[in-house]
């Protein structure tokens, strides 16, 4: 009894984005051609990561309680103008689970809270002129 009563209060308090997704993507940033220096800045401009392309960098789709994550990228190449773009979260389908199996609390709290509700695209691309 005690261990269906702990599975009950464990599936309560957690969400159901938070269960079956993750709120710490892959992201693999590629650019044509191969070989660009990559820098990756977070939402207060602050690097966070730094390579040559192509590079998969793990990024949290959250920033703050129901707030998706954007990065500014900037790519680089001697004699070719730097490139930049912005990765952007949206929205994680798996977040609507919390209708079944999170409930309010997984919703309104879990999700949010830990950046579940958002996910990131799994490829970034940038091109640089010729």
């Amino acid at each position: 009894m005690k261990i269906i009563v702990s599975i009950l209060a464990l599936s309560l308090l957690s969400g159901c984005a938070s269960i079956v997704s993750k709120s710490t993507w892959p992201v693999t940033v590629r650019s044509s051609p191969e070989g660009a220096m990559t820098t990756i800045y977070d939402h207060d401009g602050i690097a966070i990561h730094r390579g040559a392309t192509p590079l998969t960098v793990p990024l949290d789709s959250g920033r703050g309680f129901f707030l998706p994550a954007s990065y500014r990228v900037e790519c680089a190449m001697p004699g070719k103008p730097t490139q930049s773009g912005v990765i952007s979260a949206s929205w994680n389908p798996w977040h609507l689970g919390n209708l079944v199996f999170g409930g309010a609390i997984g919703l309104l709290i879990v999700d949010p809270a830990t950046g579940a509700m958002y996910r990131l695209p799994r490829n970034y691309s940038v091109c640089l002129p010729q």
